[in-house]
């Protein structure tokens, strides 16, 4: 997995549009990478990536962001 893969992968959990402007891509440029990345992996959604990710060691869980719901990280 590239370093811009896994870059993306962090951020799946965060809304799309604050992953989008970490990453300084468009939403649909995310979307298009996400959905590449899942059939890259054999996976059918972005919480299987999440977790295919972790399992194979390529990223700890403490490294993806994500929000609370009162909007802190």
């Amino acid at each position: 997995m590239t370093e811009n893969e896994l870059e993306l992968v962090k951020l799946i959990c965060m809304p799309q549009k604050l992953a989008c402007e970490k990453l300084g891509i468009s939403v649909n440029a995310f979307r298009c990478r996400t959905t590449r990345l899942m059939k890259k992996y054999g996976v059918e959604n972005q919480r299987a990536l999440i977790i295919k990710v972790i399992k194979s060691g390529l990223l700890a869980i403490e490294s993806i962001e994500y929000r609370n719901f009162d909007g802190q990280k």
